[in-house]
């Protein structure tokens, strides 16, 4: 099998899984509070990871600094802590696809932010793309009419949440990912992110592992061995046998992968507001991301 071979199946593994994340989540929803899942998805995927990291940082000899310490603190806080509870919190209100097409639309927070923190210009294609991106996202939570409920409402609220706070994660960690690289990155924002909400969780007095059973054990081990490790493994293999750049397009396929998954396992319907928001999502997100695009950009971009 060539490279290329391989990097297509390694990377089809990898979107597969993710694109999966949400549906498997709405399965646990109703039974496991979202920090609870969030933490337990976070703690095993980075079990998963550390084998990985540790000959990472023995193949590439880094050594780690308090303030590389301090950021992925930060970093995990902002994906782990609020992204990715924001996700699960979204996905117990509203549709599994519907989340996932939010959440899909993070670049739109990404280049703001870039903008903003990292003094990135905003050139004409990125706005452009901005438009394609607002335009899109407002189809998709049918904002013009807005006649959700009102926890349907808090739901698209949350996963928009998790795009502004994913977007933020992915410009913060750009420094970081130069030095460190993508998996100690990753793997660092994982354990201090699922620390945080372990603390979170004992403050509260919510439960950790109550909950867990029959029904409810294999999403979780899927979402923690398979979308949180061994996919993000997969997709970063698959990133060293093919150009970034390359490899970074199959995550624009995310929301309609999950659509379609959501559609056949969950019975969920699938409406043309959806559809149409999505392609302007899909479209406003190539220009912005694909624009003199760096292979590290790209390779960091899609990963949660």
């Amino acid at each position: 099998m060539t490279n290329q071979m391989k990097a297509i199946v390694y990377l089809a593994f990898a979107v597969l899984a993710f694109s999966s994340m949400e549906l498997v989540g709405k399965m646990v929803a109703t039974q496991m509070i979202p920090l609870q899942v969030t933490f337990l998805r976070f703690a095993i995927g980075f079990f998963i990871l550390v084998p990985f990291i540790i000959l990472d940082i023995k193949r590439r000899k880094i050594t780690l600094a308090i303030t590389d310490l301090g950021w992925m603190v930060i970093l995990g806080i902002c994906n782990i802590t609020f992204a990715m509870v924001l996700l699960q919190k979204a996905v117990t209100a509203i549709p599994a696809s519907l989340a996932a097409i939010i959440i899909s639309s993070n670049p739109i927070f990404t280049v703001i932010f870039a903008s903003i923190i990292l003094k990135e210009k905003i050139t004409y294609r990125k706005i452009t793309g901005l438009i394609l991106g607002v335009l899109g996202l407002s189809l998709v939570t049918d904002i013009f009419s807005f006649s959700v409920s009102e926890v349907n409402g808090i739901g698209v609220l949350a996963a928009v949440g998790a795009s502004f706070f994913f977007g933020l994660y992915t410009v913060l960690s750009k420094k970081v990912v130069k030095r460190l690289g993508t998996m100690i990155t990753n793997g660092g924002a994982f354990f201090s992110g699922s620390l945080t909400l372990l603390f979170i969780l004992l403050i509260k007095g919510e439960p950790i592992l109550t909950g867990l059973n029959r029904t409810t054990i294999g999403p979780i081990l899927f979402l923690g061995i398979v979308v949180s490790g061994l996919a993000y493994l997969a997709f970063l293999e698959g990133l060293n046998l093919i150009d970034a750049s390359k490899g970074g397009i199959v995550f624009f396929f995310k929301p309609i992968i999950a659509s379609i998954m959501a559609f056949i396992i969950l019975n969920e319907t699938i409406k043309v507001n959806m559809v149409v928001g999505t392609i302007f999502i899909i479209l406003g997100s190539v220009i912005m991301v694909l624009e003199k695009a760096k292979p590290s950009q790209i390779q960091h971009k899609k990963v949660c």
